[in-house]
């Protein structure tokens, strides 16, 4: 309940701010599912051959790669960055595919790429922890400057 106090109280521009970041980490793990799913597709059908060679599997690669530059774009851009880069962690399996890595490599190329996102993260969240304590002292103060106005106004 507290939280939700703190939320309710925050400025708009924090809200905002708090928002797009959880979007932006919602963009990643969609990322991360598509590339899952592109993996386990390819280990099932078992191509191993060069993707522009097969056109069937040239569609499903070029269709998880839009996707994911489309996903990596939108969430540099909610970011306000230009390091689209720092978000693109998870196409690393559809990059070994196009150098032809074996369907095997992919499953470890997948989890490596989920352990860089997720240390990438960690290090985000180490570097804002005192984040909250900041939100809600800012929610305090526009108690503290809602409290006066109401004095003044009565």
């Amino acid at each position: 309940h507290l939280i939700n106090l703190v939320v309710l109280i925050l400025p708009l521009r924090h809200i905002v701010t708090l928002y797009l970041h959880i979007l932006v980490a919602l963009l990643l793990y969609m990322g991360h599912q598509i590339s899952k799913d592109y993996v386990h597709e390819e280990v099932q059908l078992g191509y191993e051959g060069a993707v522009y060679l097969n056109s069937l599997a040239f569609n499903r690669f070029v269709s998880a790669m839009t996707s994911q530059i489309i996903l990596g774009t939108l969430c540099a851009f909610l970011m306000k960055t230009r390091k689209v880069w720092i978000f693109s962690t998870h196409m690393l399996p559809l990059l070994a595919r196009l150098c032809a890595a074996p369907n095997s490599s992919l499953l470890t190329v997948n989890t490596f790429s989920m352990g860089l996102t997720v240390a990438g993260i960690a290090l985000f969240l180490l570097a804002n922890l005192f984040v909250p304590y900041r939100l809600a002292r800012a929610a305090y103060s526009e108690l503290l400057h809602l409290e006066v106005f109401l004095l003044r106004t009565w």
